[in-house]
């Protein structure tokens, strides 16, 4: 009897580019394509990760994982089309949780910092939520702007600053 188990790491232990970093360095590759160049290949979207400037030579050099990749994989046959970098350019502009990571990026090395950085926003809104929901149930409505700071009759509903640009 043979057994297969797959567990945690077995994507990349395979060169396939599956990280967190892989994902925002190929994202960030289609926001700030140029269409005029036409379609974008796997070099197009890696080339931030595969290649390397060792600072003291000024020499580029490849990164082995993507050398993998590159020699395991038929990546030449990895092709986006202008529209549908067009397409995801403006998907992308349009996408608060991308918009949100991209701000953050430096921030966010693994899935565990991914999850505490949706947990924050998330529980910034929770809160947010809780007291609109307080008014509500007082007021029996809640017809207000949300601003940094809300004024509601006497009382002031605040949102701290760092708060409101992790959201906006």
């Amino acid at each position: 009897m043979n057994i297969l188990i797959v567990g945690n790491g077995f994507d990349l232990s395979h060169y396939l580019p599956t990280k967190y970093d892989h994902f925002m360095i190929a994202m960030d590759a289609i926001e700030n394509g140029d269409i005029a160049k036409g379609e974008m290949g796997f070099d197009d979207l890696f080339i931030k990760d595969y290649w390397h400037k060792n600072n003291e030579t000024e020499e580029e050099w490849q990164n082995s994982f993507f050398q993998h990749t590159k020699a395991m994989y038929k990546t030449e046959e990895i092709k986006i089309s202008v529209d549908e970098v067009e397409k995801l350019q403006n998907q992308l502009k349009e996408n608060v949780w991308y918009q949100y990571f991209s701000e953050h990026v430096r921030e966010v090395k693994t899935w565990i910092d991914f999850e505490l950085k949706i947990e924050e926003a998330l529980n910034i809104l929770s809160g947010l939520f809780a007291n609109i929901y307080q008014v509500y149930e007082s007021k029996g409505k809640f017809d207000y702007d949300i601003s940094l700071e809300t004024l509601i009759e006497d009382q002031i509903y605040k949102i701290s600053k760092r708060r409101f640009d992790i959201l906006t």
